[in-house]
């Protein structure tokens, strides 16, 4: 059975919550945030680098798209591309339909937010955080220092300490007067709750959400309520037959 996925991102007012390298490995502690009020949302990721951490399918491609529209509707420079395709293409090709307000925005001296998505899938191309951040100082040598950046990357494809350390030495090199302890912050996204659950399945065509979100937790489906592929997925059963498979009621 096919997956249906919106057509256009949906919002979900994501949470995401601050984790050490200790905490990469542990799910449970990134499940508890909420409890221990360590949660953040969008606008108090304010730092120059912000680094999102999540798995497959938790939604990472969405929420870059939609924070980068928010911010232009603000009024904020704010651009966002693929990682793999920074080595793969020139910048006016990575740039793509936003190369007017990127030109613009060197010659302003505004600040700009680049929204930087899928670090995982440049690794995979052979790709490094040193390069890729040597070409954004390429690309711009004269506005780095009024850079932010916010990056996308899967828990099993973010080193920790050399990645960490590689960001902080390029917001030195840009802003040297600028860089702080605090410059870097690294959060996971994380799970959907029951509501956020019930809003994705409505915007996937769900009409009898709350019927949905029961039957999901009486058939011991809770788990794959938290990401929006698996509720794509779930979705994609219910309408077919208001059921969840074979192992379903």
């Amino acid at each position: 059975m096919s997956i249906t996925l919106p057509t256009t991102p949906v919002a979900l007012d994501r949470e995401f919550a601050p984790i050490s390298e200790q905490e990469l490995e542990s799910g449970w502690q990134r499940a508890i945030a909420r409890m221990s009020g360590r949660v953040h949302r969008w606008h108090q990721l304010t730092q120059r680098a912000v680094v999102i951490v999540g798995e497959s399918g938790s939604g990472k491609t969405a929420e870059i798209a939609m924070r980068a529209a928010d911010l232009r509707a603000l009024g904020q420079q704010a651009f966002a591309f693929r990682l793999a395709d920074v080595a793969a293409g020139t910048q006016e090709q990575v740039i793509g339909r936003d190369w007017e307000a990127f030109e613009a925005w060197l010659d302003s001296g505004d600040e700009a937010i680049f929204l930087l998505d899928g670090l995982d899938e440049a690794k995979a191309a052979s790709d490094t955080v040193e390069r890729i951040l040597n070409t954004l100082t390429s690309w711009m040598p004269m506005a780095c220092s009024r850079l932010r950046l916010v990056i996308s990357v899967r828990p099993s494809e973010w080193e920790p300490e050399a990645d960490l350390r590689r960001v902080r030495e390029a917001l030195s090199a840009w802003a040297p007067d600028r860089t702080t302890d605090s410059d870097v912050l690294v959060v996971s996204l994380l799970p959907l709750d029951i509501d956020r659950a019930r809003r994705y399945a409505r915007a996937l065509g769900v009409l009898d959400d709350e019927l949905f979100a029961e039957r999901a937790h009486l058939d011991g489906l809770e788990e794959f309520m938290e990401r929006p592929l698996d509720v794509a997925w779930l979705a994609s059963r219910w309408k077919a037959d208001r059921r969840f498979g074979p192992c379903g009621r």
